[in-house]
């Protein structure tokens, strides 16, 4: 697989009820895999004939993330 961007939603557990946990404080954790939900993945070399491809799952490993933007 090629560089592709992905864009999904990570699900961040909940340090204590009604306190959401760090997007940073999740990405620190000693667990080398982020699960992505609901993925769109777009090839950076796609043209107008390549569109995203959507996947229910997808596991990255931290040593490909190269930037994360929280939407909420």
């Amino acid at each position: 697989m090629g560089d592709h961007t992905f864009e999904g939603q990570v699900h961040l557990p909940s340090k204590a009820p009604g306190i959401p946990a760090r997007v940073s404080e999740f990405l620190n954790q000693d667990h080398p895999f982020v699960a992505l939900t609901n993925v769109l993945a777009t090839s950076v070399a796609a043209g107008p004939e390549d569109p995203p491809r959507q996947h229910e799952v997808i596991l990255l490993h931290k040593n490909h993330i190269d930037f994360v933007v929280p939407l909420d």
